[in-house]
Order: C-alpha cells, then structure tokens, then sequence
C-alpha cells in the first residue's frame, strides 16, 4: 500500500503552484481531477449538487446558476496563496494547556489528511465539524490567529463542505455517537437555502 502514495514534491507547496501535483490523493475526501484549485472545488461543488438533486426528489435550487458562479470565482481560488493546511482541523484534534489561567494550544493531532491550499479551507472546516453541539469558533481564536475569513472564499468553501456533508449523509446509516452529527443536521438545513448562499458568492465576486 505504501509503495503507491504519491510523494508531496515542493512544488506543491510553492505559491507559483496551482494544480496541486503531488498530493496523496488517497487521503483526500475525493481525487483532485482538475488543473487548478478552483477548478477542483467548482467540480467538488458541482458534482455533490447533481447528486443531492437525484436522490432528493423535493430539492430545488437553480443549479445553472450555481455552476454559473462557481465558474466565475474559479480566478480568485486559483490565486489564493498556497499553506501546509491541516485538512481535518476540528475541536477534537486540538490538544490545549492552561498557562497562567489561559488556554494555550499544545498541538494539533491527526495531520494524514493534510495536503497544500488556501488557509480559508481549514478555517471553515473549523467552523463547520462539529462531533457535539458546541457553537461556533470563539472570534478570540481569529484574534489569535490574526486574520478572520472574508469572502468569497468563505461562502464557497462552505457551500462545498455542506453540500459534501449532506451527500455523505445520505450514503447509508451512520452511528450518531462517533460521527459529525451536528455536521450531518446542518448541512441537511443549508440545503434549503442554496440559492441565498449562491447569490452571495455572485455578489462578492462581482456577478451583481
């Protein structure tokens, strides 16, 4: 098994970089199969979209409109720096200690999903896994941080983790105790607003 990872080369992780070539591509959530990054993430949207309008008869959302848009935010992806992201970053892979009545982060746990991209993509990945009902990222973490996502990097990597998580979803039963639940429940509510979400990732690249 080994034998047949991809190497992770320094071109992946250079800023001149855009197709992501060497990243193992088994420890992915799907395949990279496009040149660009936002190409990879238009197609990741797309193809969840078209799946979720199959199995949900009584879905609606304009999917022309979606595919219109995501085509046209495939530029701003493509020219977001490139990071080591860690690609799973969620409260339960955090390790913290307590300094002088503060929390500190020890370290981070789990790095086999980790692969190169925009850091956007980890903080909503950050905001969205959620194992328990624990609300949402404190903003002194942002401040911590010294940045807070803007968009449309924001909405569209959320829009393409929800519509993901749903997809997911409904692939079969799922143990409620061991996996992303609360994930699971609010990507299933996003759905009936994909068309407001779309309309936002318009306006914030210009499409108003």
């Amino acid at each position: 098994m080994a034998g047949r990872r991809r190497r992770v080369t320094k071109s992946a992780f250079h800023p001149a970089s855009r197709s992501l070539r060497g990243i193992d591509r088994r420890r992915t959530h799907s395949a990279f199969c496009s040149r660009t990054r936002g190409d990879f993430h238009y197609h990741q949207a797309v193809r969840h979209a078209e799946s979720l309008l199959k199995r949900i008869p009584e879905l609606r959302f304009d999917l022309s409109s979606m595919k219109r848009v995501l085509k046209h935010a495939i530029p701003p992806l493509n020219e977001r720096p490139l990071v080591l992201l860690h690609n799973d970053p969620h409260p339960w892979n955090v390790l913290v200690h307590e300094v002088e009545g503060q929390w500190r982060c020890s370290a981070w746990l789990d790095w086999e999903y980790a692969w190169s991209g925009d850091s956007t993509w980890d903080l909503a990945r950050l905001e969205i896994f959620r194992l328990k009902p624990i609300g949402p990222t404190p903003a002194a973490f942002y401040e911590g941080y010294g940045n807070t996502p803007k968009d449309p990097e924001w909405t569209i990597y959320e829009l393409s983790i929800y519509l993901w998580m749903a997809d997911q979803y409904l692939d079969g039963e799922v143990d409620e105790q061991r996996v992303l639940m609360p994930t699971y429940k609010a990507a299933m509510r996003y759905l009936e607003r994909i068309d407001e979400v779309v309309e936002k990732i318009g306006r914030a690249v210009g499409m108003a």
